[in-house]
């Protein structure tokens, strides 16, 4: 066989177009076929591809990349499998997975092109074979031309091949190789005539095909024999391989394959009369020694490292990694096995596991999986008994899958399953269940007791023994002191392989490098070397544990514009209520999966839950950009109350988002809250009159244009921060529980955050069925595994267990393939234009920030100890408290409000009716804000009845519209600031003339009324039943508290005074409190 070898093989079996559905197809992908193109041993070709189920352009394309720039001394083979089509006019054509029987020119591959692209290539042997449904059997050279030797068979061609090439049962010459003429000959004998040849003259019938394997059986040289063990040296492996040299290592010729009783046997040694030493690993039934084995030596210099390596490389060399696999496990780094990481036959190389005992709970999952996974493909693929049942099959021809041998080396097992003990129960289940599923241990320590192998021992079929510190230690093992006694030379050991037999040997190894030039190559690692890529990769049963959290374009297919908007492209998801919002780790079923949030069904409220810092304003803001992403506005908006650091207002701008709000927006919370139950009563009554039955069903009549007068889609309530939302907002608290009780029937969702499971009332957490679980601060309170909840990582933001008690990683809110969390909020900002950019309908209308909402006029009243400043904001608090003994700096604090009022006020918009008794502030005010003084008790007498009556004729009455109580146009005038200073003054009195006031503080906001009050300290239960301290203070109104001696009792909240110098004090909000260094205002205004 001279040039280059080269076969294309096309596999078609499934087809789109239901007509060819019914169309006979031959069994099989040409799996097998490849197998044995590839043997050097068989067809010794040099590249064979294998395209299954492709594409009309697929398929021409790799056509024309092996005809092309071909030399006429190669040899190209083309196999073809499917179904023929011919349309109305007679010509032939090849279907593919995307051929339309009607359109077969522009869908599949015609034969006349076929026979142009043959006649250009310049090889001048040329072979194809044409497994083909094709009805009547034409003749098939006025379609594919006469430069190539064709064999054409119905359905059972690539059977017929296989056995041919398998067997060598085509050589009928003897002369060891199986050309065109002969395997057209035997095709044709098998299949009873119904072989087509089709040869023109100028192609050489005796093209070789491939060798008989029959001839083969035999190394191509002798191997060499062992050479001789100097005393106390150790025998060389690749001697006991008969590998002559690492750079002559022909890596094909050694995994050729070998009839079963050669294979999964590997040289481990010499014995002391210089003959190998033989590990088989097979059943004992097969001749072999067992599938699990044990090594020990417990002093330092003993040898278990190099005899493990010695081990996997022996075993490498003599099978392909079709063949056998490993996975080696060290509980240390693992240095000593890096070289062998990256073999094909290296499924995983796991180490550090001491360091981290989370990837052992993986560990035990990935094994448990693979265990499976092997039971499934046994069942699925004929229900064959056991691995080597199925090995069988593959050897008589059977089109399967190669399922390799797994070996799992474990090094320091007993130390792994002290830190671990329920890792003892995956080892028992591969002890019993390995020998019919092809998994094999050989578990390897330095240190271990009796009890170590208590429960692994009648699994445990043969020992090697190193050197061992005491005699113990050796009849642990072997039940006799021998393995103390061995001498101290390099590799002495023990093997027991049945029960009674104990051999003496010397374990091999491989040393030195390939020469004595300084950059020589170790012959370790050249060995290693020849076989990278020689073979195709493991299966991988592991897959490293989650990393980092990755952008939403990474989850999700390509992205592309359409009239729904930028959305991922074929996507059967999209509408549905159904989004990816992470990745999920499933090391049982050895793969990744998405992380859904999925609000189509019962499970339509969400929660997630997490310590501060766990990243639940990430984690909604990723879903907030997803459901963009995947819903039109006009199939769900989003409501967010933003309590938990502020990060939601970065989604405004999208377009599905109706509403931001914070703690500061007392009326937009409330009229978001009750603008939803108005929408959830509107469709419950919209439901009965029209008949509809479910929400499903209101959802297909809108797609069907049958409801056109309700805008809204699907309407989300997001509220980041339950435990704020609760003490902010308390009378809000019950309507909202509502809502998660009876809106999912009618579209209105609820997806809140909290830091603990317990800030969430039980009624409503049991409906929030759609459970995302970052860290928690204290495992026991996991509410979905509190055993798994302890290894998910601290500080790592986004990390967190499913519902199904599965680790993940939340997504970024991103579309730009980045996963830095560092600049997420441009990240975000670039997102929102391009889904904004790509929005061309409407958006959502409900509870828009009214045009009224005008930016809040805050006067800073000091600094805080972070000397920031510190600030009052009437817009959002209408009313003001300041509590402190005398010269603490109350009225201080009243002259910078005043300030404040006049600076950013004028006296068309508020006007100060200002009660001081000790006129420490006469003159202050001398602009036109000042609308009355009063220092004695008989002017603030006349100024409160002004003052009441004016705010009766304020009040709404019950011809006010909606639209005037939104905006309050029912009345016009300025705000009235009412400032009293020295309140406790007026409490001495019999009567306090303020007390009316009472009835306006809480509806200040309606009637533009707010009252400013300093007073000295004042016992907690008098100020619970003063008129006007009592109902501010009700009211949780902001303030401040300056020194005040401890036995006075709490002024405001759960704040515990003391004394302190002039000017400082605590700031006491809704939000918590902070220190405050007061700004100094002279009591004269300049």
């Amino acid at each position: 066989m001279t040039g280059r070898r080269i076969a294309l093989l096309v596999a078609t079996t499934e087809h789109i177009d239901p007509n060819l559905r019914g169309h006979s197809v031959p069994p099989g992908d040409g799996r097998r076929l490849r197998e044995l193109l590839l043997d050097p041993d068989v067809g010794g070709y040099d590249e064979v591809v294998l395209l299954a189920n492709e594409s009309k352009s697929g398929i021409e394309r790799e056509l024309e990349r092996l005809l092309r720039d071909r030399a006429p001394e190669d040899t190209v083979l083309l196999h073809l499998t499917g179904c023929a089509v011919w349309n109305a006019y007679g010509q032939l054509f090849f279907a593919t997975a995307g051929t339309d029987a009607m359109q077969p020119w522009s869908t599949a591959l015609s034969a006349m092109v076929l026979g142009y692209m043959l006649a250009e290539c310049q090889a001048k042997s040329k072979v194809v074979l044409l497994d083909c449904a094709i009805g009547a059997q034409p003749f098939l050279n006025d379609y594919l031309g006469t430069s190539a030797f064709l064999i054409s068979a119905t359905n059972r061609l690539t059977a017929t091949v296989v056995r041919a090439l398998d067997t060598g049962a085509a050589d009928k010459d003897g002369d060891g190789q199986i050309s065109a003429s002969e395997l057209h000959d035997f095709v044709t004998a098998e299949l009873h005539d119904e072989g087509t040849q089709g040869c023109a003259s100028q192609v050489e019938p005796n093209i070789v095909i491939a060798k008989a394997r029959t001839q083969t059986t035999e190394p191509a040289e002798p191997a060499a024999p062992p050479q001789p063990v100097e005393p106390g040296g150790q025998p060389d492996l690749l001697d006991l391989l008969g590998i002559s040299s690492p750079v002559t290592f022909d890596v094909q010729h050694a995994w050729r394959r070998r009839p079963e009783n050669e294979r999964y046997r590997v040289p481990i040694g010499v014995d002391e009369s210089g003959q190998p030493v033989v590990v088989d690993i097979k059943n004992a039934g097969m001749d072999g020694m067992g599938p699990h084995g044990l090594c020990f030596g417990s002093l330092f210099d003993s040898g278990t490292t190099d005899f493990v390596r010695t081990f996997v490389l022996g075993l490498a060399a003599a099978h392909s990694s079709q063949i056998l696999n490993f996975v080696i496990v060290d509980l240390d780094s693992g240095a000593a096995f890096q070289e062998l990481a990256n073999l094909p036959h290296v499924s995983a190389l796991l180490t550090d596991l001491g360091d981290n005992l989370l990837l052992v709970d993986r560990l035990m999952d990935a094994l448990a999986g693979e265990m499976n996974r092997r039971q499934e493909l046994l069942r699925a693929s004929g229900n064959f008994k056991n691995f080597w049942e199925y090995e069988q099959a593959r050897d008589s021809g059977a089109d399967l899958d190669p399922m390799p041998a797994l070996v799992i080396v474990v090094n320091e097992f007993a130390s792994l399953m002290t830190a671990k003990p329920a890792l003892e129960r995956v080892f028992v289940a591969l002890g019993r269940l390995g020998k019919s599923l092809g998994l094999h241990m050989l578990l390897v320590a330095k240190a271990m007791d009796q009890g170590s192998l208590r429960a692994l021992d009648p699994f445990l079929s043969y020992r090697i023994g190193l050197r061992m510190s005491s005699a113990e230690e050796s009849r642990v093992v072997f039940g006799i002191p021998d393995a103390h006694e061995l001498p101290a030379d390099a590799g002495a050991a023990y093997l027991k392989k049945d029960v009674g037999t104990l051999v003496r040997f010397t374990t091999a190894t491989v040393t030195g490098n390939v020469d004595d030039s300084p950059d020589a190559w170790p012959r370790f690692d050249l060995v290693v070397h020849r076989m990278l890529g020689q073979g195709p990769p493991a299966h991988e049963i592991w897959l490293p544990p989650l990393d980092g959290p990755c952008s939403l374009d990474v989850l999700m297919p390509p992205l592309h514009v359409t009239d729904r908007g930028l959305c991922p492209q074929n996507t059967p998801w999209l509408g549905q209520l159904q989004t990816p919002v992470g990745v999920v780790d499933k090391p049982f079923e050895q793969r990744r999966d998405l992380l859904w949030a999925d609000f189509s069904g019962a499970a339509g409220h969400g929660a997630v839950v997490g310590a501060a810092g766990s990243g639940k304003s990430m984690l909604l803001r990723t879903l907030l950009v997803s459901m963009a992403l995947t819903q039109t506005p006009l199939e769900a908006q989003f409501h967010c109350l933003d309590l938990g650091g502020g990060t939601l207002a970065s989604v405004a701008e999208l377009p599905h988002v109706g509403s931001v709000a914070s703690a500061a927006d007392r009326d937009l919370v409330p009229r978001i809250v009750t603008e939803l139950a108005s929408l959830v009563a509107d469709r419950e009554r919209r439901f009965r009159e029209q008949g509809v039955d479910s929400m499903a069903e209101f959802r297909d009549r809108k797609r069907q244009g049958r409801i056109t007068d309700d805008p809204f889609g699907d309407v989300f309530l997001v509220v980041d921060g339950w435990q704020v939302f609760r003490r902010e907002f308390p009378a809000l608290e019950g309507p909202v529980v509502n809502l998660v009780a009876q809106g999912l029937a009618y579209g209105v969702h609820v997806i809140v955050s909290a830091e603990r499971w317990a800030d969430i009332p039980p009624a409503t957490k049991d409906l929030l069925g759609t459970r995302f679980e970052l860290r928690v601060d204290d495992p026991a309170e996991s509410e979905v595994d509190n055993r798994i909840a302890v290894n998910v990582p601290i500080g790592r933001p986004g990390f967190g267990l499913s519902q199904q008690k599965l680790h993940f990683v939340g997504g970024l809110p991103r579309i730009d393939g980045s996963a830095s969390a560092d600049d997420v909020d441009a990240g975000v900002q670039d997102a929102l234009g391009k889904i904004r950019q790509h929005w061309r309908g409407p958006v959502p209308p409900l509870a828009r920030p009214e045009p009224y909402t005008a930016k809040s006029r805050t006067i800073q009243i000091g600094v805080n100890d972070g000397q920031a400043p510190v600030s009052v904001d009437f817009d959002a608090e209408p009313h003001f408290l300041v509590f402190g003994a005398g010269e603490s700096g109350k009225t201080n604090v009243l002259r910078t409000i005043v300030r404040g009022i006049m600076q950013q006020y004028t006296p068309e918009d508020a006007v100060i009716m200002l009660v001081d008794y000790r006129r420490s502030m006469l003159g202050y005010i001398d602009t036109q804000h000042l609308l009355a003084y009063a220092f004695s008790p008989s002017q603030l007498a006349d100024m409160a009845a002004d003052v009441i009556a004016s705010l009766r004729k304020r009040l709404p009455g019950p011809d006010v519209t909606q639209e005037q109580a939104k905006d309050r146009s029912w009345w016009k005038g300025p705000e009235l600031f009412l400032i009293v200073d020295d309140y406790e003054l007026l409490t001495a009195q019999e009567n306090n003339p303020l007390a009316p006031l009472r009835e306006f503080v809480p509806l200040a906001k309606d009637v533009g009324l707010h009252v400013i009050v300093a007073s000295r300290p004042m016992a907690p239960a008098r100020a619970s039943f003063d008129p006007v301290i009592g109902i501010l203070k009700e009211f949780a109104s902001p303030g401040v508290v300056l020194s005040v001696p401890e036995d006075q009792g709490p002024q405001m909240g759960n704040y515990r005074p003391t004394l302190l110098p002039p000017g400082r004090g605590t700031m006491i909000t809704r939000g918590g409190q902070q220190g405050l260094q007061l700004t100094w205002t002279p009591d004269i205004q300049r």
